[in-house]
């Protein structure tokens, strides 16, 4: 995927919202023009997106379904909104049932 999208610049960071990317995707997301000891240098991070997997291995398995068990009953917060799968506002039943559904699955 290659899209120019706006980004809010602060001094030392970058907020880029991405917003429909599918699942199993993997994106390169590029910068350029960034200052610093190397003014004009494009700076590049690869990133990759998969529904479940809540630990970041690139994988679904049990210590994912374990994470968000252990988290059920949580309001979800920015520390722990990743185990909110199904981005209801709660970690619950629904989204242990959605991580189970995905175990197996890997980023490609």
């Amino acid at each position: 995927i290659s899209e120019n999208v706006p980004a809010m610049l602060s001094s030392k960071e970058v907020i880029v919202t991405l917003v429909g990317i599918p699942d199993r995707r993997r994106l390169a997301i590029t910068v350029n023009g960034v200052t610093g000891p190397s003014d004009g240098i494009n700076a590049t991070a690869s990133i990759g997106f998969l529904v479940g997997d809540v630990n970041s291995t690139r994988s679904v398995n049990s210590s994912d379904i374990s994470g968000v068990k252990a988290r059920s009953g949580q309001t979800t917060t920015g520390a722990n909104f990743k185990f909110d799968v199904n981005t209801s506002g709660a970690v619950n039943s629904s989204d242990i049932s959605a991580v189970k559904a995905r175990a197996g699955v890997v980023l490609p």
